[in-house]
């Protein structure tokens, strides 16, 4: 006896369309009835059309299906934020204590400088993402930008401080440095560039 040929796969497709409780298409998309689609989700078989579809590395899927959520490196609690703000001051504050040394203290420094304040930039950057377990993010990389410009300040308001200034005198000194040269300005957008890339 010869085999008896079964059904092809065009022929299974069209079957179980048919007895499907949708039946045979085309069907409204369940997020917007308007629309007929011959989509369906592929985990639930619930209608969707091309735009309200979500492409997911196992398929299409409709928005219930999809359950977009962040990868937990992306995901920051309050304690990291408070994390990320701690690393960034001390960072800051520690790395500017020991550029002031070494701008103060090696020959030409200031060649050197944009190089120091990248190095910097990077301390900064790196303890916010150490601190934070390597989690990323754009507000990691604003607070270690930040961290830059404020470690800065503080260690050299602390620095007028013990030499016997006032408080408020020595924090508006430390400031108006930041600005006292286009060059000392332009060191200083490198190191929070560089603190900004390495911590988001």
């Amino acid at each position: 006896m010869e085999p008896v040929a079964g059904p092809s796969d065009a022929e299974r497709a069209a079957q179980a369309a048919e007895t499907s409780p949708l039946g045979p298409g085309p069907w409204p998309c369940a997020a917007d009835p308007r629309v007929e689609t011959y989509l369906r989700c592929g985990r639930c078989e619930k209608p969707i059309c091309p735009r309200c579809m979500i492409q997911t590395p196992v398929g299409s899927r409709c928005r219930d299906c999809a359950q977009l959520r962040k990868l937990p490196m992306f995901v920051l609690s309050p304690l990291d934020y408070l994390k990320a703000i701690g690393a960034a001051l001390g960072g800051g504050i520690g790395g500017a204590i020991v550029l002031t040394l070494v701008l103060d203290l090696v020959p030409f420094a200031g060649f050197l400088r944009f190089f120091i304040m990248a190095g910097l930039g990077y301390v900064v950057g790196e303890a916010v993402s150490r601190a934070t377990g390597n989690k990323q993010g754009n507000v990691l990389g604003v607070i270690a930008a930040l961290g830059v410009p404020v470690g800065l300040i503080a260690a050299q308001a602390g620095l007028y401080m013990v030499g016997g200034a006032p408080p408020a005198l020595a924090v508006a000194g430390a400031s108006v440095g930041l600005f006292r040269s286009i060059w000392t300005l332009f060191g200083l957008l490198v190191a929070a560039a560089v603190a900004y890339s390495r911590a988001r």
